[in-house]
């Protein structure tokens, strides 16, 4: 039988084969003759492209000298970089800071060269020398500074070096140290503005922004400027600005002016909501307006002014998603205002022999730490004194140091022959011990300082802090 004649009769057979029959054979048929054809070509080595080289490709040219010096300058100031560092994070000082130095003054346009100059900032900041930690830091905005914020970060979590904007943070940083605010001010204003992190996350920018607005509003605060106060805690739109915002014009007595922005910026929301084809219900209106947070904190407040103290204490303790920790946080805040009949409360509940998960516990522990009466110093006292959990008293020594006559009990709890719970605990509270209850302290830089300024009574604050800016004419 010839070619001509087996080709026929192949065809002839798979003309009866049903349709996927073909189609598989039609693959193993082009398999076996790609596995026939690579056999004859020689093996490629195991991570190579697998691309053949162009016929006519140029064959790369050797680097000029110029080229191989400029390598090598890269890697010398390198190895000096990592040598420092590595020298001070071994506690020698001294010896990075002749290394830095030496890249600073012999490497400069190097990859090297700002991270010499960041380091060495740092290295004096922590020396607390504040003043030549600026005047380095600043060596990173000269005119003959080579700086690259755009060179690829050294971690997932960083995607570029963003160099001038972490310099300038640290200058912002180093003049708070000084309590030079005003020039503290205008370098993180630049870190907002000229120097910005330097990042595809949004997230990551969106943190970035918000920290700025926090370190804002502390030194607006310092410098008593209690109108771009109350405007930088409304940039923020955080849960714990809307708490400080709240704060505000309680104390200056202008809640309802407050009250009235609101329904101004929620009527204006709804609109365009409307506007963009959206049909707003009432569900709708309640649960994504923009003021929620806030009206969910005037509404804590308001069952503070009514005396509602068993609402409160309801808002404390529940386990309910709904409820935020920082609602819960306010609750504690607002039930210590009264007391004589929170802490009643709050030593029925704890005294209650059912089992109790541990959040609400903790925060009914810390909440009655604050109210500071006799009562609940003497319940917390025991409770740090004699209990035999760890948990137990780590908590109860915790709430005491919320108030003067809970730190009073721990001095004397200390001197008591404590027991070794009780030990451990007062050795962490030095140390700065944890919340047991969530984000109870705020965590965040204005709400960690403890002589920040309080806004006057008597300051009229802004009636129009959610207006939409007017747009500039083209």
């Amino acid at each position: 039988m010839d070619h001509q004649t087996r080709y026929s009769s192949s065809q002839s057979a798979v003309g009866n084969l049903p349709t996927w029959a073909i189609i598989s054979l039609a693959v193993l048929l082009v398999t076996a003759h790609s596995w026939a054809q690579s056999a004859s070509e020689p093996a490629r080595p195991v991570f190579d492209s697998g691309a053949e080289p162009a016929q006519d490709a140029d064959v790369p040219e050797e680097p000029t000298p110029e080229e191989l010096a400029a390598q090598a300058r890269e890697q010398a100031a390198g190895e000096l970089l990592n040598a420092a560092n590595d020298a001070y994070q071994a506690g020698d000082a001294e010896s990075a800071i002749v290394s830095w130095r030496e890249i600073e003054s012999d490497y400069p346009g190097t990859a090297s060269w700002p991270k010499a100059i960041f380091n060495l900032g740092i290295a004096l900041k922590e020396a607390e020398d504040y003043q030549a930690a600026i005047e380095q830091f600043e060596r990173m905005f000269a005119e003959d500074a080579i700086v690259n914020d755009l060179e690829p970060g050294a971690h997932l979590m960083e995607a570029y070096r963003s160099y001038r904007h972490r310099t300038m943070w640290q200058i912002g940083d180093c003049y708070m140290a000084l309590e030079d605010y005003e020039a503290a001010l205008a370098a993180y204003r630049l870190t907002d503005t000229t120097y910005p992190l330097q990042s595809w996350c949004g997230t990551c920018a969106m943190s970035s922004r918000l920290q700025f607005r926090e370190q804002e509003a502390l030194c607006l605060s310092y410098l008593q400027r209690w109108d771009e106060v109350a405007a930088a805690y409304a940039a923020m739109g955080s849960a714990q600005a809307s708490m400080e915002l709240v704060s505000m014009y309680e104390t200056t007595g202008q809640l309802d002016d407050l009250t009235a922005m609101l329904d101004s910026w929620d009527a204006q929301w709804a609109a365009e909501w409307e506007a963009g084809g959206g049909e707003i219900t009432e569900q709708i209106f309640t649960d994504y307006r923009q003021s929620r947070p806030v009206r969910q904190l005037l509404d804590l407040h308001a069952l503070q002014r009514d005396g509602d103290l068993e609402g409160l204490l309801a808002v404390l303790l529940s386990e309910d998603r709904d409820i935020r920790i920082w609602e819960k946080t306010e609750a504690m805040s607002l039930l210590a205002r009264t007391p004589e009949g929170s802490a009643a409360m709050l030593i029925a509940y704890l005294e209650t022999p059912e089992p109790k998960n541990t959040a609400p516990e903790a925060r009914a522990y810390l909440t009655l730490g604050m109210c500071g009466t006799a009562e609940a110093v003497a319940l917390l006292r025991g409770r740090a004194a004699t209990g035999t959990a760890s948990w137990d008293v780590r908590v109860a020594v915790k709430a005491l140091s919320s108030s003067p006559a809970g730190e009073q009990a721990l001095e004397e709890l200390a001197n008591s022959s404590p027991s070794e719970y009780l030990t451990a605990a007062l050795a962490e509270a030095e140390d700065g011990m944890p919340d047991f209850a969530g984000d109870l302290r705020r965590n965040s830089v204005v709400w960690l300082v403890d002589d920040l300024p309080e806004v006057p009574a008597d300051v009229a604050l802004p009636t129009d802090l959610f207006a939409d800016e007017p747009e500039e004419d083209e």
